[in-house]
């Protein structure tokens, strides 16, 4: 046989060419039927048809070269000039199941699943069967599901903030668990109890009824865990159970658990154990200082401080070395404090700009950067506490500790931020012992020392200069302040106190108002832009505003008191003051000046109630006069007149030159019977004021009922010749005895007619006063009309 290279190439790369003249076989064509026959064609070439009689399989050419028999590669053109054109199949068009194109199957054929049947027109596989009932072993696997499912429903209730849902859930899984332990135990399948489960289900149980504060509860499933011996690490729930002391202020409870919890935590030789163990002293040094313990404190404390030392420990320490009155061991341990601040690369701006990329793109702010400052935050607090507390006591004066402090940030080298915010409480250490202009020179020395804290520094000298009522100094430094910080919202409040000062109230409630859009919480701006719209008469904004405040710091009373003297303004609102002056009195109890408005709301519906808020003012601010007056009326309706003496003598007391009080307590003993008392004090008033008409009315009247006339011709010429002066003539016959007393006798004589009980009108600042029990100011501050705004809140 030839062969030239035409065709070789041809044959090598005709493979998978669809030829037209090809017919299929048929479907129903089977194995058996195959025969084999060959011929050969005039290129010499052996071809094998393969096919039965009349079968349409194509054939298939196979070809002889150098005596070896190979299958003949597929053409792609009908053969030579004047050869029958060659019918070669398609082997990838022919696949098993597949039907003939242009066959289509019917409905028969579909409804018994033809569509795809490699395996011979088996139809389909019959659907799985289902078990008709589960063994023992699979009931408890689905019931150990539903446990675990409770299980995973309480922590994420929990993790939601609803400790309730969670506690519910955590009692479903306790219950199925033990549905568990007895089905199991009932099967012969105790070999596959789980005590890791059921330690689990109880554990997660205490730890719900401890977020709900069911201590004893909590208590109680932890005793049962720590007692039951198949749960090797169950000692370690001690430390569960002294915190639930600690909680409850239990705190030898407390310790005898941690305690118990340390003797029982081994310390392997691998260190393994150790951190957990100094974690426990630190609980117990922790409960002995709330105990006043601090030598005990102290001794648990330094041991953690030299195996594993934290900056919480080191300022428990520093305290408790504060409390023992050690000056040596404070600084030693504040140094202690300070040597295990480490800097960290990525909390300040400039190390993040060092580490951004070369493209200058920021490093990015994950969740570890945001932990990592967190915690620095956390250090540096504790720094700056420790240092404030043992500043003023480690020198004989406050200044020098300060300095002490101070240099001793500075050489730590990495500490020049804490040393500033030093400074800066050295200056208000300054303040607060009224020495201002220390106080001034300490800050402005930061102009020329640190640019970093210039507008501190400004703002603060703005409000020293304001508290010293220099209005033009402190707007100036709050001028500069704004300068070097436009989004400095204390400085604006500064600036906006200064205009409220000279009386500019729209200008202060601007300032105020771009304030809170710098700092939305900034709680002074807030509170003076509340008592700007009270100033405005504008009642319904300045409760916005004192409502949002309280949604900030819930339960402050001077919060509380202003949003209650706003709904006493409203005559239809007197419930809702009531309300707020409650909520106020259940956090200070003692204000005399808000039980006092609280005792004239309820004049009219409860005189009972309102007796008993006017007479618990009077006993912690005995001096306040219109609670004294009040008092004093009350007991003479009641016809009391022995107390009410009592009352008006204490006003005479406050008020000596008020002849009203002592006429009021002449008139009392008249109406007791008392006629030589009210006698001889008519005198002793008469002789004190010999011009008062009063007075010389009452002589007249009590001679004539003591029959002593000659006395009373000469209280008579006397009383003539005071009311020639005072160019007055009495109408009312002086010697009407009868019309006189019949005066007295229908609501009380004229003389005895109390001021204005009406203490609506009367300044706020007359009911906030300073207590004589706790000689403290006062929490509720004074009405915005009798102080500048914001004075108390403004910021340091």
């Amino acid at each position: 046989m030839s062969h030239n290279g035409e065709e070789e190439d041809e044959d090598m790369y005709s493979f998978g060419e669809f030829h037209p003249s090809i017919s299929y076989p048929s479907p129903t064509s089977t194995h058996e039927e195959v025969i084999g026959s060959g011929r050969s064609n005039d290129s010499g070439r052996v071809s094998f048809a393969l096919g039965g009689q009349g079968s349409n399989l194509p054939s298939r050419r196979l070809s002889s070269r150098a005596g070896v028999v190979r299958g003949a590669i597929p053409g792609t053109r009908a053969g030579r000039e004047g050869e029958e054109p060659l019918q070669r199949p398609m082997t990838g068009v022919v696949a098993a199941g597949y039907n003939r194109p242009g066959t289509t199957l019917n409905t028969t054929q579909r409804t018994q699943g033809l569509q795809f049947d490699p395996l011979g027109n088996r139809g389909p596989a019959p659907p799985l069967q289902k078990k008709i009932e589960n063994g023992p072993e699979d009931m408890a696997k689905e019931i150990e599901k539903e446990v675990n499912k409770f299980l995973e429903e309480s922590a994420v209730a929990c993790a939601k903030g609803d400790p309730r849902e969670g506690l519910e859930k955590a009692k479903e899984a306790v219950k199925r668990e033990r549905k568990l332990s007895k089905f199991r135990e009932s099967n012969g399948l105790t070999e596959q109890l789980n005590q890791d489960l059921s330690y689990a289900v109880k554990f997660n149980l205490a730890v719900m009824y401890h977020q709900c504060q069911m201590y004893a509860e909590a208590l109680s499933t932890y005793t049962l865990l720590v007692k039951n011996k198949q749960h090797s690490q169950s000692y370690r729930l001690r430390v569960n159970m002294g915190n639930l002391y600690y909680e409850q202020k239990k705190y030898l409870m407390a310790i005898k658990m941690y305690r118990m919890a340390l003797d029982q935590i081994p310390l392997g030789p691998d260190g393994s154990g150790k951190q957990t163990r100094c974690r426990i002293s630190r609980n117990i040094g922790t409960a002995f200082v709330r105990m006043g313990q601090f030598s005990d404190a102290v001794s648990h404390l330094e041991t953690v401080m030299e195996d594993s030392p934290d900056h919480r420990s080191g300022l428990n320490l520093v305290v408790c070395y504060f409390s023992l009155g050690d000056k040596e061991k404070m600084m030693r341990s504040f140094e202690l404090l300070l040597g295990m601040r480490k800097p960290l690369d990525i909390t300040t701006g400039e190390d993040e700009d060092l580490e951004s990329n070369e493209d200058g793109d920021a490093a990015p702010n994950d969740a570890l950067r945001q932990e990592l400052r967190e915690r620095q935050k956390a250090t540096d607090n504790y720094i700056i506490m420790a240092a404030q507390l043992i500043a003023p006591v480690i020198e004989k004066d406050f200044a020098t500790g300060y300095d002490w402090v101070i240099d001793t940030l500075r050489q730590a080298g990495n500490c020049n931020d804490l040393a500033n915010e030093m400074e800066i409480a050295k200056a208000i250490a300054f303040i607060k012992h009224k020495n201002f202009s220390q106080a001034i020179d300490t800050l402005k020395a930061f102009e020329k020392k640190d640019q970093g804290m210039v507008a501190c520094a400004y703002t603060n000298l703005s409000f020293l200069y304001f508290l010293e009522r220099n209005f033009q100094q402190a707007e100036r430094y709050a001028d500069l302040a704004l300068q070097l910080d436009r989004y400095n919202a204390k400085s604006l409040v500064n600036k906006g106190n200064c205009y409220a000062a000279r009386g500019d109230i729209e200008n202060a409630k601007s300032m105020y108002q771009e304030a809170v859009s710098i700092e939305a919480d900034c709680i002074e701006a807030i509170y003076n832009l509340g008592l700007s719209y009270k100033r405005i008469s504008l009642p319904q904004k300045a409760l916005q505003q004192f409502a949002k405040l309280q949604a900030i710091i819930p339960g402050n009373p001077e919060v509380l008191f202003q949003i209650g003297s706003l709904y006493e303004s409203v005559e239809e609102n007197m419930q809702e003051a009531v309300d707020c002056y409650k909520q106020l009195l259940a956090l200070v109890p003692t204000e005399a000046g808000v039980l006092a408005r609280v005792g004239v709301i309820l004049q009219d519906d409860d005189d009972s109630l309102s007796y008993q808020n006017m007479l618990d003012s009077y006993r912690y601010w005995p001096v306040n006069l219109q609670v004294v007056s009040w008092l004093a009326t009350h007991y003479i309706k009641q016809e009391a007149y022995e107390k009410a003496i009592h009352f008006f003598q204490r006003a005479a007391q406050l008020q000596p030159t008020e002849i009203r009080w002592q006429l009021m307590v002449g008139s009392c003993h008249r109406r007791m019977g008392a006629y030589q008392q009210a006698l001889d004090l008519y005198r002793l008033i008469h002789s004190k004021s010999p011009d008062n008409i009063e007075c010389l009315k009452y002589l007249v009247n009590i001679c004539n009922d003591l029959s002593l006339r000659d006395e009373a011709q000469e209280y008579v010429q006397k009383l003539r010749k005071a009311q020639t002066k005072v160019s007055e003539v009495d109408t009312t016959p002086i010697d009407d005895h009868t019309r006189s007393e019949s005066r007295m006798s229908t609501n009380g004589n004229s003389a005895l007619e109390a001021p204005s009980t009406d203490l609506r009108s009367v300044q706020a600042g007359n009911f906030y006063q300073q207590s004589s029990a706790n000689k403290k100011k006062p929490a509720v501050v004074e009405d915005d009309e009798n102080d500048e705004p914001g004075d108390h809140l403004l910021p340091l």
